[in-house]
């Protein structure tokens, strides 16, 4: 079959549109195709969502990460508990120069 054949047959798939814009996984919980970029978040200012390509889905609202479709959670634990740590550690540290 030549590539300058613009019979396509049956069989084959007809490709989906895809949205305008940034291209995301899939949902994970709905499966829609359509998903916004967050920029802010309450546990990760304006850093951890990029960190993590952190999306909501249009669809359903749930958030995940947009090049993988899985869950953010357990990376979300992981840098809160290490921002918490280096908190702490550096309040140690102002509170030992005082002295």
């Amino acid at each position: 079959m030549s590539s300058d054949n613009p019979y396509q047959s049956p069989q084959a798939p007809t490709p989906l549109p895809q949205p305008p814009g940034e291209l995301f996984a899939t949902c994970p919980k709905c499966g829609g195709r359509t998903a916004k970029r967050i920029n802010f978040t309450f546990w990760g200012g304006a850093i951890g969502p990029r960190l993590f390509n952190h999306v909501k889905c249009l669809g359903c609202g749930s958030t995940y990460n947009g090049k993988t479709g899985r869950s953010n959670a357990t990376a979300i634990a992981i840098y809160t508990i290490v921002c918490a740590a280096i908190g702490i550690a550096f309040v140690i540290a102002m509170r030992s120069m005082r002295r």
